[in-house]
Parts: structure tokens; sequence; C-alpha cells
């Protein structure tokens, strides 16, 4: 259940509160690439761990070609007041500097992203796991791989291996109630849900 106060607020204007779980994504302009090489995607992780990981939870990530998805719930260290201001500055600093790089790297000029990045408050369990579940079915739905566990750039791999410290793995793997049901879930999700 979405909150009563961001039924009607554009995508980008959600405000970020704390004690919520939030999925942000972002495209790249046009049909460019926000990823070029392996050596991009794993700098865009490294800008996640830089930018985010201090200020939020991460419970899941994927990043494809030419956009990202992430899962984050923003813990209560923030008043509510501070948590959207706080968030949005890090989430920006994190793309700026990625587009920075980028540019520089490619000889571009211009934005890389398209917009703002877009934000979800995540209302209900069973929405959090199926967006757990859908952002790692990204890459097969999208056509760039054949099975989950092939993407390279999203977090299903680090979770079942247990060695991401980026995300909160006994947290997403306790939501699934182990292991095997997380592993099951994502091999048979067959839920289309709507972004």
């Amino acid at each position: 259940m979405v909150a009563s106060s961001t039924l009607n607020m554009p995508i980008s204007k959600v405000i970020l509160e704390t004690g919520r779980f939030y999925h942000i994504y972002c495209h790249a302009v046009s049909r460019d690439n926000l990823y070029y090489s392996d050596r991009n995607y794993i700098y865009f992780i490294s800008k996640i761990e830089k930018y985010l990981i201090e200020y939020v939870y991460i419970y899941s990530y994927c990043l494809m070609p030419n956009h990202y998805h992430i899962l984050f719930y923003i813990p209560d260290k923030y008043g509510n007041n501070n948590a959207n201001d706080i968030i949005v500055r890090q989430i920006s600093k994190m793309l700026n500097s990625y587009a920075q790089a980028i540019n520089k790297q490619e000889k571009r000029m211009g934005s890389l992203f398209a917009g703002r990045f877009k934000r979800i408050h995540v209302g209900t369990e069973e929405y959090l796991k199926n967006l757990i579940i859908y952002i790692h079915q990204n890459p097969v739905a999208s056509g760039f791989s054949s099975k989950i566990s092939y993407w390279k750039y999203s977090s299903y791999n680090s979770i079942l291996k247990h060695d991401n410290t980026l995300v909160k793995t006994d947290e997403v793997i306790e939501l699934f109630n182990d292991l095997d049901n997380f592993k099951y879930c994502h091999q048979n999700f067959n839920n289309k849900i709507e972004i």
C-alpha cells in the first residue's frame, strides 16, 4: 500500500522518509548506455558504496546496460525533516560523480541520466519481496541473460554466497524465511509487477 500523501505525487517528487523502503531507478538519456565495460559497472557499485551505504540499508540492486535499480531502507537515524534532503543529496552526488567519469571516459558532454531518479515507496512486505525478485529478474526479462545467476551486476549472487557487505543479506533472506525459499521464489516468479 502506498502512503496516502504519495498517491498523486510524481514519482520523482516522492518524499523519502525514515523507516520506509524505496525503489529508485533511472535510465540513460536517449538510447545511450550507462555502462560501457565491466569496469564501469564495478565503478558504479563503488559509488553506491561510497555515497549510500552509510545512509541507507541496501536490499537489492541490479545494473542494466541502460538503467539501474536500487532498493533500500532508510533507518530511523534521521529526523523525517532531514531524511529526504540527506538521501537525495547523497544519491545526486553518486549519480553526478558517475556521470562526470563516464563523460570524461567517452568524451561526451551533457546529461547521462534521463532526468531525475525515480523513487517509489514500497508499502507492503509482499510488494517488497516481489520487487526484490523483479529487480534480480530484470536481466532475464530484458533478454540480457538466460538465468538470473549469470548476470554479474546484481545483488542476487552476492546474497546466495553471503559475501556482499553492500546488501543486508541476512535481512533479505529472512524476508523469504530461508535461502532455499529465496532461490525457489526467484526461480518460480511469474508475476509482472508495475513500477
